[in-house]
């Protein structure tokens, strides 16, 4: 999803921020998990510069996630 302005960035951002925040807390752990990714990798692929290998690490531990038990555990209903 290419976007240009500063108001459609922000966004963005935020909802990132959203989505990572109900993964941290276990709301929805599975679709959090993929949303998580997905927005990451969204953000990876809107910015090349940001890419090493702890970010490419961290995308593939949230992939690995997506078929994980997270919320057997640990989560918020």
């Amino acid at each position: 999803m290419a976007v240009g302005s500063t108001v459609q960035v922000k966004s963005l951002f935020v909802l990132q921020g959203t989505v990572v925040a109900v993964f941290i807390l276990g709301f929805r752990t599975r679709v959090a998990t993929v949303l998580a990714w997905f927005m990451h990798m969204s953000l990876h692929a809107r910015c090349p510069f940001l890419q090493n290998k702890g970010e490419e690490l961290s995308v593939r531990l949230m992939l690995w996630a997506t078929v994980l038990p997270l919320g057997a555990r640990w989560w918020v209903t």
